[in-house]
């Protein structure tokens, strides 16, 4: 799957749709490049496309057409947060797609299919997950066949998330014991409370 992002509006437009529109009655909105825009990715996968907003815009003047990223530049100093965000984004979407095509026996998802869940994975990945919530997920996956394994390429042995479980029952014990939230630790001391 390939996945690039693009603005809702870019640049003014030509002298051809300000034609068009005015035939039709429609009055265009002034293009200011200092108006936030809305942004889009296309997905492309084995012959379909599909456009998603992506909930996240940008001023025209700081997007750069040809990487289609933010531009690295002084006056948008959050450009290295914003590209990290979009690449997000891009690995949502594209972990989407490889969820339907693993639990459906490698069929291609139909894109009507398809866009709902890129978009309630893109709701859920807005939202802030703690580290419990991933942790679960993860535990969650391993036991019920669906995580594989990157060397085997086979599902997780039973066993292996059993021991997974038994792990996310002692942070689950430490949690209440200590009666902190994990993700508010400190990594460090996280490992050195567990040794």
């Amino acid at each position: 799957m390939r996945v690039k992002f693009y603005l809702k509006r870019s640049k003014p437009p030509g002298k051809e749709a300000i034609a068009n529109a005015k035939k039709k009655g429609i009055t265009l909105a002034k293009f200011n490049p200092h108006a936030p825009t809305s942004i889009y990715a296309l997905a492309n996968y084995e012959g379909n496309t599909l456009k998603i907003y992506t909930g996240e815009s940008i001023a025209p003047k700081y997007w750069n057409a040809e990487t289609n990223s933010a531009r690295n530049t002084p006056k948008f100093t959050e450009h290295p947060e914003f590209n990290e965000r979009l690449n997000q984004i891009r690995s949502a979407i594209n972990r989407t797609y490889l969820d339907y095509k693993n639990k459906n026996k490698n069929a291609t998802p139909a894109p009507a299919i398809l866009k709902p869940l890129i978009e309630e994975t893109l709701k859920r990945h807005g939202q802030r997950t703690t580290f419990l919530d991933y942790f679960e997920d993860f535990v969650q996956r391993s036991l019920t066949g669906r995580r594989i394994d990157p060397k085997g390429k086979k599902p997780i042995k039973f066993a292996v998330a059993k021991g997974y479980k038994t792990t996310l029952n002692h942070i689950k014990n430490f949690d209440k014991v200590s009666k902190r939230k994990i993700d508010t630790l400190h990594p460090v001391y996280f490992l050195l409370k567990s040794m």
